[in-house]
């Protein structure tokens, strides 16, 4: 995994602008060689991680406790 380097320039969404009642969850985007993954609601760089498997783990480690499923039901229910 690289150190984190300049924030990407992507757009932020409305969903997740500085004060929104949703959860600010980071995102990953992908970059050459690898993914940039970021705080949507002040663009903090968590990472530059060279796998899918290395982004979604900062993103899971940036989570709050008590986080629930994504999903209500199960994979069966799918």
């Amino acid at each position: 995994m690289r150190a984190p380097g300049a924030r990407p320039g992507r757009r932020e969404s409305s969903w997740s602008a500085s004060g929104s009642e949703e959860p600010d969850v980071a995102a990953l985007f992908p970059r050459p060689g690898g993914f940039h993954v970021f705080r949507h609601s002040d663009k903090t760089v968590l990472g530059e991680p060279d796998t899918v498997q290395e982004a979604v783990e900062l993103i899971v480690a940036e989570l709050s406790d008590g986080r629930g499923p994504a999903v209500d039901g199960t994979p069966d229910d799918l």
